[in-house]
């Protein structure tokens, strides 16, 4: 038995009473009982380190000052976690601990202007990204990119690559998530500038500079298209948070693309000529694009548009132009997908020069996206037996609430129904089985949005949005870090001259999530 000192926001717990004999969950159980946060919800540190389940009695001493970031659940947290489901919950957040960062739940402030006078209360907060003069394109999207657990945990497990045979841009890369991993308070920025100079040199037209020799603005949706090839390249050389094993052979073949990739079957009927034959295709697609006109006011009618259309092409029968309606369906769906707000076109300014104009429409989008009725039969077929288990489990976490708070619920027999919930089926892992990185409910939550402001792509200004922990959000502006409210996020739908979003990624939706209140 020892006694620690356990530091939460402005309040000092001493002498604390630790059995190392006992597991770390237990320790946080005492702590629960003093601050009221629930161990799901409590980060310790020590001495600017994350303390792990596995590693906690190596890094506590007698008198040793932990500090506790987690805030009281704004709703009770129903279901009681055994130790076995903790540790589950664990191996997800494996994936986030490397980057892990504070957590508000409180009003907008500067993150990087946490005060800290204690040396062991040191955090890896969230990092800015320094700009060269209209580089907040590639500030954006990479902090966005980085949201991905899978894509920043690969890159990270790389080290700081200086082979040679590796892509250039690729070895920035790692340095730069090494710099995101550093735990300290007073590296609130980092300065990208060799990734900056190596993309310019690789690809000329991200080197062009206007009349007055400043490097002009660009348009984040052409950088990510020349960046993410090269990332989705990249090997997978472990799997996150899965019950499926995997051969050696199927993990040489797996990269962080089969994460990224869907896949679209169309058909094409002749409007006008019936006994023209029907044309089905098959296309894989990186992202979706949402489609807007004058009808267009929520995510999804844009992407139906984008997937539904009329277009005109050669009849090889007729061996003329005729129009055809295009009906595409989701054959395979990501685990993570990326949507494209199609904002930008091309017209003429008062100087007779084409630009990129933007419209501002407001379009409106949720936290949440069910692409179940985008999709083929076989593929809802898939979805069918996802969707159910996650129904039950709604049902089964609803009675879980009532029944902890008082609320019994009474069978048609009279007896008080005491169901317990089923914790296995919360961390089964979330892709078609044999199609590792796939999505198997067709069920998406938003992790991450890259906002533009202005009036055309190749001006204004491109910010990253993105979640990090349990719902909790911040506005990457360049080396500016803001933690924001959700509700934030959807203030981003366009309809005048703030924020609007121009691209989202959209993660599947983990039962998991249920547990996370605020």
């Amino acid at each position: 038995m020892i006694k620690v000192k356990v530091r939460w926001g402005k309040k000092m717990f001493k002498n604390v009473e630790c059995n190392m004999e006992k597991s770390l969950l237990t320790f946080q159980e005492t702590l629960a009982g003093m601050t009221g946060v629930t161990p799901i919800r409590q980060k310790l540190i020590v001495s600017g380190k994350l303390v792990k389940d596995d590693l906690w009695k190596d890094v506590l001493n007698n008198g040793t000052t932990i500090m506790m970031i987690g805030s009281v659940p704004v709703v009770e947290e129903e279901v009681d976690l055994t130790h076995e489901d903790y540790k589950r919950r664990m191996i997800k957040r494996e994936m986030v601990e490397k980057k892990y960062n504070l957590s508000p739940k409180t009003d907008t402030y500067k993150i990087n202007q946490v005060d800290s006078t204690n040396e062991s209360d040191e955090l890896m907060l969230k990092k800015g990204f320094t700009n060269f003069g209209n580089t907040c394109y590639i500030n954006a999207t990479l902090q966005c990119l980085l949201a991905v657990p899978e894509l920043f945990v690969t890159i990270s497990d790389m080290g700081i690559v200086t082979a040679p045979e590796i892509n250039i841009l690729i070895r920035d890369m790692t340095k730069i998530v090494f710099g995101l991993q550093q735990n300290d308070l007073n590296l609130t920025k980092l300065n990208i500038s060799s990734f900056v100079n190596n993309l310019r040199s690789k690809y000329p037209e991200f080197n062009v500079k206007n009349e007055m020799k400043v490097y002009q603005q660009q348009d984040a949706n052409e950088f990510w298209l020349k960046i993410t090839p090269l990332l989705f390249n990249l090997p997978v050389k472990k799997i996150y948070n899965s019950n499926t094993s995997f051969t050696d052979e199927e993990l040489k073949k797996l990269t962080l693309k089969d994460y990224f990739r869907g896949e679209i079957i169309s058909t094409c009927k002749a409007i006008d000529h019936k006994d023209e034959p029907v044309e089905t295709t098959k296309e894989e697609f990186l992202q979706l694009s949402c489609f807007i006109n004058k009808d267009v006011r929520y995510i999804g009618s844009g992407l139906s548009l984008s997937m539904n259309e009329t277009v005109t092409k050669m009849s090889k029968t007729l061996n003329k132009n005729i129009e055809y309606k295009k009906e595409g369906k989701i054959n395979r769906a990501p685990g993570y997908l990326v949507i494209n707000m199609m904002r930008f076109y091309f017209k003429e300014n008062a100087n007779k020069k084409s630009v990129n104009a933007k419209i501002l429409k407001d379009v409106k989008f949720s936290m949440n996206l069910d692409i179940y009725d985008m999709c083929t039969s076989d593929l809802q077929k898939k979805f069918d037996k996802r969707r159910e288990i996650n129904l039950e489990n709604d049902r089964e976490f609803d009675m879980a609430k009532k029944l902890k708070r008082g609320k019994e619920k009474t069978n048609m027999d009279g007896t008080v129904s005491r169901q317990k919930l089923d914790q296995s089926s919360l961390f089964q892992s979330h892709w078609i089985e044999g199609d590792c990185g796939s999505n198997d409910s067709g069920m998406y939550e938003l992790i991450a949005v890259l906002t533009h402001k202005g009036r055309t792509s190749n001006s204004g200004h491109y910010v990253g949005w993105v979640t990090f922990y349990e719902g909790s959000w911040v506005k990457l502006d360049d080396d500016s870090v803001t933690a924001i409210h959700y509700e934030d996020i959807l203030k981003l739908s366009g309809g005048g001259d703030w924020h609007c979003a121009y691209s989202l990624i959209y993660a599947s939706k983990q039962t998991t999530r249920r547990f996370h209140y605020g």
